[in-house]
């Protein structure tokens, strides 16, 4: 059964929209059952209820993602405006608190003049009820990016913040893994429709989740208080980007640098560091545009790029080193080799991605690791990137 309450139904006297899904197990369809009811129960004595249009059927192909092609969309019929139910059923998105209310479908006119239908979540009773959504599971593999976007609308006097969260069992029995892709800023009713995105990168903990794989949206306990919000959602999609990445493009610079079979070590593309790589070139190629592009022995998981999100993308640093100076190997710790740049003045100078092991000399004259001595002040030297 379900509860028609506030959160569904409109006002006395106006045509609302209750949609509902329904699963029968085995036991429903045996041969001992005639067949089944539909009924509406408990209404206050004297009420006038009129039905029209009704529709009972099967979810169609609508619902569900491509079949050829279901990992390039995960998100089946997240605008609303191709579902099932004479384009009315909210399925297959569905609520976290069923008996209070559904993400029902409405439709508005917007100011061009176009028809927009959209999801509506109302008589909610805490921050965290939300609409939710199946993902497909074979879809999340390690590597893989997508892009993450949706459009949400408030109704609440004060400013709201939200985030995606992704979450389900493992699939080893040990618990559940909650993941939050995205993080959208405050937001207001003044606002209407707000529009947030961003990259979604499938590492091992994703792979880790079985088969019940969820998308919610959670509103801000801080700011989503009785009375709860009335929260719109469109455009809810999980869209396919990019597979697993074997080359990064990088500053040009380095082409004279860096080389073939040295290792580089590539920073997190999330809040933990324990997502950060390491991988060997394979070759580096010069491109017109005076960037470069490391080709990779092996696949990387796929990181964040600054064109992707400026400010955030990795960065890469060389680890191997093409020249090392070292010093002699002698039985006093502090007793090691120096490199002096010698009267020089005048001569710019570049010493960059050098390793220098075992160098200078504990408190002796003039024997730093590195020094430069009766040069004076060189404009344009750059000593940089050494270890």
């Amino acid at each position: 059964s379900q509860r028609v309450n506030k959160g569904i139904v409109g006002k006395y006297g106006e045509w609302f929209t209750f949609t509902s899904t329904w699963t029968y197990e085995a036991d429903d369809l045996v041969d001992t059952v005639m067949g089944n009811l539909f009924y509406l129960e408990y209404t206050e004595p004297g009420t006038t209820i009129s039905i029209d249009d009704f529709v009972f059927e099967l979810p169609s192909e609508r619902s569900y993602p491509v079949g050829n092609d279901a990992c390039q969309e995960l998100v089946a019929n997240g605008d609303a405006e191709n579902a099932d139910g004479a384009g009315w059923s909210y399925f297959p998105m569905w609520s976290s608190r069923s008996n209070d209310w559904q993400p029902n479908i409405h439709v508005e006119t917007l100011p061009n003049g176009s028809v927009n239908k959209f999801f509506r979540a109302s008589n909610r009773r805490w921050h965290s009820d939300t609409i939710r959504a199946s993902l497909l599971k074979e879809c999340f593999v390690k590597g893989l990016v997508y892009n993450i976007s949706l459009k949400v609308r408030i109704q609440k006097d004060v400013p709201l913040k939200y985030y995606v969260q992704l979450k389900g069992p493992r699939a080893d029995g040990s618990g559940w893994t909650h993941k939050q892709p995205l993080k959208c800023p405050e937001q207001t009713q003044d606002q209407g429709w707000v529009e947030c995105s961003g990259p979604l990168l499938i590492d091992e903990d994703y792979e880790a989740i079985g088969q019940d794989l969820e998308l919610e949206v959670i509103m801000d306990s801080n700011q989503d208080t009785s009375p709860w919000a009335v929260v719109d959602y469109d455009d809810i999609r999980i869209s396919f980007a990019s597979g697993p990445a074997e080359g990064l493009k990088v500053d040009g610079g380095i082409t004279t640098r860096w080389g073939p079979n040295a290792e580089v070590h590539i920073t997190s593309s999330t809040l933990s560091n324990r997502d950060s790589q390491n991988a060997i070139i394979e070759s580096i190629v010069a491109q017109a545009d005076g960037s470069a592009t490391l080709k990779l022995q092996t696949g990387i998981d796929a990181v964040i790029s600054e064109q992707e999100e400026p400010g955030q993308g990795v960065e890469v640093v060389l680890v191997s080193r093409n020249i090392v100076v070292e010093g002699e190997a002698s039985d006093n710790p502090q007793l090691g080799g120096y490199l002096q740049v010698f009267h020089t003045p005048g001569v710019a100078q570049t010493i960059e991605g050098v390793e220098f092991v075992n160098m200078g000399q504990e408190q002796g004259k003039n024997r730093f690791a590195l020094q430069f001595l009766y040069t004076g002040d060189v404009p344009g030297t750059s000593i940089s990137r050494n270890s």
